[in-house]
């Protein structure tokens, strides 16, 4: 009989904060997606936090030209990310280049500053998942 070769255990010594931003697009219909992310980057020893109050980026409506209604929708996931100071992880390159680059942009044109500088500072810290993954174990 041959012997079952396993994979090495990973030991984790401090594992690094990530918060993780699923997406409405994941949240709304393939949450097995954000699930599977999740235990991608636990097993590679991050410590993950599902940020559950961060819903929409605002791009469905920044993309129609609605920068005020993009803002507003934006708002929301904007404080529940903004916490802690690990990496923002998401699913989706479309929703961390809207964060990214995007935000600062949007909450100017929406008459919100504040928000605009919050946005700068919070981009620094986002990071797609298949990034992140790829940079191995925490």
């Amino acid at each position: 009989m041959e012997a079952v070769v396993r994979p090495p255990s990973i030991v984790v010594v401090a594992a690094r904060p990530v918060t993780f931003f699923r997406t409405c697009l994941v949240d709304a219909v393939a949450g097995a997606v954000g699930r599977a992310a999740v235990r991608v980057l636990r097993r590679q020893g991050y410590r993950v936090e599902v940020a559950k109050r961060a819903t929409c980026c605002g791009q469905p409506a920044w993309n129609s030209g609605f920068a005020a209604e993009a803002a507003r929708v934006a708002q929301a996931t904007l404080d529940a990310l903004e916490g802690g100071d690990g990496l923002i992880c998401t699913p989706s390159g479309s929703c961390a280049t809207m964060i990214r680059l995007y935000w600062p942009q949007m909450f100017r044109l929406a008459g919100n500053e504040a928000a605009a500088a919050r946005a700068e500072r919070l981009a620094t810290r986002v990071v797609e998942f298949s990034e992140l993954a790829a940079r191995g174990p925490a």
